[in-house]
């Protein structure tokens, strides 16, 4: 499909502008619209379609550009609704983000509990806590007297901040400062910390594990980023994607939308963010490698904490059901 009444030339120049306007990094804005606009006076885009291969090209010459993941395009088959820029407001949430966080379960793909009692969530998206708050708290109830927790953030791109500090109150015992974000458009920043209250029990400070790799972008990369630094867990897997900045959805036209990076990221212990650098794991193994490795890992501390206190039976059947596993691991 192709949107036959649209100027690809005067979508490429709404776009520089927005760019000059509104771009968190203004001196990467300017070098941005020189660059741009001289391809435009020398012809690049005259005459283009205006389709998906050209919101994949605008978004190649954008990110070339900026070196920042988050700037592309998108092209929309059935026109969408014109947004009022003026009318604007960073986090608000619409029918749209309901109904996609719903459709997901709120990001959470699976939880349960793997052998020697260790707790796994696969959790695919970050979405607002004023929607999927209670889906995240049920989650971890369901994890809170596992022996260890692996949260899986391999295929994760993303999502609220929010969420991630939501989550995080149930993971440390106190109220813990996380990333800032600050927003350009707005001149603010906003602080977040670990949520102070949680309903029910808090998993608390037991062995927590990341599981993450080259598809983990975004909140998923600040909420590894956040307890990497914290000391708070032990990441395994691959690098991840590099993407730090907050982004708004503009719309050129019924059809083409574009995403501009509004702010950054600033960590309270290291003063930056992972922009373009992604976040190292500790334990480095292929993605597809890392739940094992994760969780052979975790039962390895499961074995050292049996020595305690507690019903000799049952933990006679853990003990078993520890070595058992490893020794399936250790096999794979």
């Amino acid at each position: 499909m192709r949107d036959k009444t649209a100027d690809a030339e005067a979508i490429v120049r709404q776009a520089v502008e927005l760019v000059e306007r509104r771009y968190a990094f203004p001196r990467v804005a300017s070098k941005i619209a020189s660059a741009v606009r001289e391809r435009l006076t020398g012809g690049e885009f005259a005459g283009m379609i205006v389709d998906r291969a050209f919101c994949k090209r605008l978004t190649r010459v954008f990110q070339e550009l900026s070196r920042d993941q988050h700037m592309g395009f998108a092209y929309f088959d059935k026109p969408q609704p014109m947004r009022d820029e003026a009318g604007y407001v960073f986090g608000a949430l619409d029918e749209d983000d309901i109904i996609e966080a719903r459709h997901w379960n709120c990001g959470f793909a699976a939880v349960r509990r793997l052998d020697g009692n260790v707790g796994y969530i696969d959790l695919r998206q970050f979405t607002p806590v004023a929607i999927g708050g209670p889906t995240a708290t049920a989650a971890m109830r369901l994890v809170a007297d596992t022996e260890a927790l692996i949260i899986d953030l391999r295929s994760n791109d993303g999502g609220r901040q929010d969420m991630a500090a939501h989550i995080a109150g149930h993971l440390f015992s106190e109220p813990t400062q996380l990333s800032s974000r600050y927003n350009y458009v707005t001149g603010e920043f906003t602080e977040y910390w670990s949520a102070p209250e949680t309903e029910g029990r808090r998993f608390g400070d037991k062995p927590l594990f990341l599981l993450v790799g080259k598809h983990t972008f975004s909140a998923a990369e600040c909420f590894a980023y956040d307890m990497h630094q914290l000391g708070r867990a032990t990441l395994v897997g691959e690098r991840t994607a590099g993407g730090a900045n907050p982004t708004k959805i503009y719309t050129l036209t019924p059809h083409v939308w574009m995403a501009i990076p509004y702010g950054f990221h600033v960590s309270p212990i290291t003063g930056t963010d992972w922009e373009g650098v992604g976040v190292s794991p500790d334990v480095e193994v292929p993605a597809a490698a890392a739940l094992n490795e994760a969780h052979r890992l975790a039962l390895l501390g499961v074995r050292d904490t049996l020595d305690r206190e507690g019903l000799a039976r049952l933990l006679d059947e853990l003990r078993t059901e520890v070595e058992t596993a490893l020794e399936r691991l250790s096999g794979s």
